[in-house]
Order: structure tokens, then C-alpha cells, then sequence
């Protein structure tokens, strides 16, 4: 096989093995969050029903209650509620507040630093 020929083969190859892959990154993965107390926060996303995502929240590795939070209304980034906390997300970064309380998160600045997929 000629390497011009090789090589295309090769790039379209990976290139469908890529965009399968993002297809199913849009449905269900997790993110662990690093907040500024140190707090780790780990959240699994299914957004398998894109008119319902739904994000579980485990707001610490020893405790393995998740609270499972539905996407709503957000001017900015994305907006999860149980109807008592909210989390919120926007690019690699995130907050948890009170859905009523002052404003003042109770986890402040969480930035991503592990994603995984299923």
C-alpha cells in the first residue's frame, strides 16, 4: 500500500472511531470536581434524554449518597436542582448552593480534573 494511501486510510479510520466516541461522551459521563476547600465532589451526567439531563451528586468519595439533580432554566452554563441545592456548571468549572438561601456557595470554585466515560 502506498503511504499517501496509508495514511488517509488511517486518518478517516480514527476519525470515525473519534466521532463515535463524542456521540456517546454527550450521553452519560462522570466529572470529579476539586473545590477551593479541597472538597471532592464526583457527578455522573445522563443526558440520554436531552429534553431531561439529569446530573447525580456525590459531594464526598466516602459518603456514596448522590443526589440526583434534574437540568432547569439557566441563563449561563448548566443548572441542576432537587428543589433544595443547585449546582451549577459553566465550562470546567462549578458551584453548589442552597436553591433558597443568601447566594453564598457551600462549595466554592470546583474545577474538573478527572472525566470518564462508560
Amino acid at each position: 500500500m502506498r503511504p499517501a494511501l496509508l495514511i488517509s486510510t488511517l486518518l478517516l479510520v480514527w476519525g470515525a472511531c473519534t466521532t463515535a466516541r463524542n456521540e456517546t461522551e454527550g450521553e452519560r459521563f462522570s466529572i470529579t470536581y476539586k473545590c477551593a476547600e479541597g472538597e471532592i465532589i464526583s457527578v455522573e451526567y445522563d443526558n440520554s434524554d436531552p429534553e431531561n439531563s439529569i446530573a447525580y451528586v456525590q459531594l464526598a468519595p466516602e459518603n456514596p449518597e448522590r443526589i440526583k439533580m434534574s437540568i432547569s432554566r439557566s441563563a449561563s452554563g448548566a443548572r441542576y436542582t432537587d428543589g433544595r441545592l443547585v449546582w451549577w456548571t459553566k465550562g470546567k468549572t462549578a458551584f453548589l448552593t442552597e436553591e433558597n438561601g443568601d447566594g453564598q456557595p457551600l462549595h466554592d470554585n470546583c474545577t474538573e480534573f478527572e472525566k470518564a466515560y462508560p
